[in-house]
């Protein structure tokens, strides 16, 4: 419930401030225009450098932008929900989604078990949660890692909440950078042509000539579709304050309000449904200023998620978080696009950047990087993860709930056979996942194993997903 206590009107000048100078650089700059770096990780990182992470010299508080970011994201699922399915669109790649995030997030927790193990025979001691903060820090975001590393504090993670921001921020760090250069590389490539194109990437959203003339005195069309979020997300609010009323367990309580973009996305699809059922969705609903909608709120929650990190660098963990960062960050890289061009039949690159961005950062990232090869948000990419997301949740609690505990609870006395359990439970979890993955979704071998981005299409796919 902290999260819905007011953000100072300064913080969101702050947050627009932050853009505007972002976009001026970008493309005011031959260089950086060349590079294509996204103004609002530019932005993000701007924030950090002068925010209390670092100069603190902006007037804005962390808080303020973490309450942003909290907010940003079930905005975001509504927007997209409420948008037209796409007549046709078959599930494979929301299924890939849903399989293929968890999987990642397993690898980078038994490897980052793995580095912790090394690191301690050879160099000096690390807790096992320093480990895990690689899965926590790089794809939960600052939030979960920053909870989840000062909560075992008491176990004997000195400074655990530390660490998760500051593994947070090197994953941000590596989405912006590697992220950018993994766009520029692909296109060289020819990779953002693999898979072709599907018939359910151009939706049929109205133009501005196709609307139907406003009545006097009628809203604007904007102001519409922003009220109708916002009627959506006030009922979420209510929704959750009743449900939370009736529990005593307060841990659960703030669990479920932690997971509100859960009933958000649900609430939406529900409304979505009855307005169809109703014969009144295309009147009530435009796609294309949902669209513009969703493009404002990613570029916001972007810039807050990144500014928000606090780096209050240790000695010594600053040596191997960066080690951890870097085996981690390239190890994730490599499996994202080995995994998407044998998961995604139809656009493979563009369903890499999105996961790359979100396996490294937040959703939001992940959106901002897909935006670079979909700048409107167009291709099936976007609503893949938004459809998938359920899923990776739901797949993603026994992780949570079950494997993390393992190895931190009894440190240092159940060292290092705890850990190696935890690694055993994630490496067997992410095997059991990809072979539920090759029958219920689309993963499927494509050319060499040991070929990152084969050439070879997938075309018997590709074509059994466009019928559906």
């Amino acid at each position: 419930m902290q999260f819905w206590d007011n953000v100072g009107p300064l913080d969101l000048l702050v947050i627009a401030m932050l853009l505007v100078v972002a976009r001026v650089v970008t493309t005011g700059l031959p260089m950086l225009r060349r590079l294509a770096l996204p103004p609002a990780l530019v932005a993000g990182a701007t924030g950090m450098a002068l925010g209390p992470a670092f100069l603190d010299v902006l007037p804005v508080e962390t808080a303020s932008l973490e309450t942003v970011v909290y907010h940003c994201l079930a905005l975001l699922y509504i927007s997209m929900a409420l948008q037209a399915v796409p007549k046709g669109r078959a599930s494979h790649g929301a299924r890939s989604i849903t399989f293929g995030i968890p999987v990642i997030i397993l690898l980078q927790g038994a490897l980052g078990l793995i580095f912790v193990v090394g690191w301690t025979s050879t160099v000096a001691d690390l807790h096992p949660g320093f480990g895990l903060m690689l899965a926590l820090g790089f794809s939960q975001g600052p939030g979960q890692a920053l909870a989840l590393g000062a909560s075992w504090e008491p176990t004997g993670f000195v400074n655990g909440g530390q660490a998760g921001l500051l593994m947070a921020a090197l994953g941000y760090a590596w989405c912006s950078v590697v992220g950018v250069s993994l766009f520029h590389l692909g296109r060289r490539a020819g990779w953002h042509r693999s898979g072709g194109q599907s018939e359910t990437d151009v939706e049929d959203h109205q133009t501005a000539a196709e609307r139907p003339a406003p009545l006097p005195g009628d809203l604007d069309a904007l102001t519409s579709q922003a009220a109708l979020v916002g009627f959506v997300y006030l009922l979420v609010w209510g929704l959750l304050t009743v449900v939370t009323a009736q529990l005593a367990d307060e841990k659960l309580v703030a669990r479920l309000w932690g997971f509100h973009f859960i009933f958000a996305l649900a609430l939406s699809i529900g409304a979505r449904r009855l307005m169809e059922l109703a014969g009144v969705h295309d009147r009530v609903v435009d796609d294309e200023l949902q669209s513009r909608l969703s493009g404002f709120i990613i570029d916001a929650a972007a810039v807050c998620a990144i500014a928000a990190v606090r780096v209050d660098l240790l000695a010594d963990l600053l040596a191997p978080a960066v080690a951890l960062a870097v085996i981690g960050g390239g190890f994730t890289t490599v499996l994202t696009l080995w995994l998407c061009r044998r998961a995604f039949p139809e656009r493979p690159f563009a369903h890499a950047l999105l996961l790359f961005g979100t396996v490294t950062g937040t959703l939001p990232t992940g959106l901002v990087l897909l935006r670079l090869e979909d700048p409107a948000l167009r291709t099936t990419a976007a609503r893949n993860v938004i459809m998938g997301m359920p899923g990776v949740v739901v797949l993603t609690v026994p992780l949570i709930l079950v494997v993390l505990p393992i190895p931190v609870a009894d440190w240092p006395g159940s060292y290092p056979g705890a850990v190696w359990l935890a690694i055993g439970i994630c490496l067997a979890y992410a095997a059991a996942l990809m072979v539920a993955w090759r029958f219920v979704g689309a993963l499927r071998p494509v050319g060499s194993a040991a070929s990152i981005w084969p050439a070879e299409a997938h075309a018997l796919e590709a074509t059994a997903e466009r019928s559906g």
